[in-house]
């Protein structure tokens, strides 16, 4: 099946996580100990920031651009109302409407779980933009 979106496989060895990974090595055993600490405590903070919500949104697949209201959202993915067929590890963007003070971002997503209930999907990447996006709509 060929896909509408293009850009780097998710697999593709990226640098700066190679720079990341040549720091790690550089530190003695506590500094490593504090930064897993600290990482642990920044995902705990993300995953407990899911907030319910009603925002109709676009879901654009490689089929064709299909409507969606996000159910709940945080800065990791959302879970949408959305009652389409679509296979797991599917790239999708998601579009917000454009509320006028801002222009709304496209946010690049994959295509996590699927119940008959509805589809969750996890962002690619959230830009600062994107991160203020987000954090206003969980705000209400």
């Amino acid at each position: 099946m060929e896909h509408a979106f293009k850009g780097p496989h998710p697999k593709t060895y990226d640098i700066s996580f190679r720079k990341l990974v040549d720091m790690i090595l550089v530190m003695d055993a506590d500094e490593r100990g504090l930064l897993i600490k600290e990482a642990e405590r920044i995902n705990a903070k993300m995953r407990g920031t899911r907030k319910p919500c009603h925002i109709p949104v676009q879901l654009a697949k490689a089929d064709g651009v299909h409507a969606a209201v996000i159910r709940n959202l945080s800065f990791r993915g959302a879970f949408l109302d959305c009652k389409i067929p679509v296979l797991i590890g599917e790239e999708v963007l998601l579009k917000f409407k454009d509320d006028r003070k801002e222009a709304a971002p496209v946010l690049r997503a994959r295509i996590v779980h699927a119940t008959s209930v509805g589809i969750g999907i996890r962002f690619e990447r959230i830009d600062s933009r994107a991160a203020r996006f987000i954090q206003k709509k969980m705000n209400g």
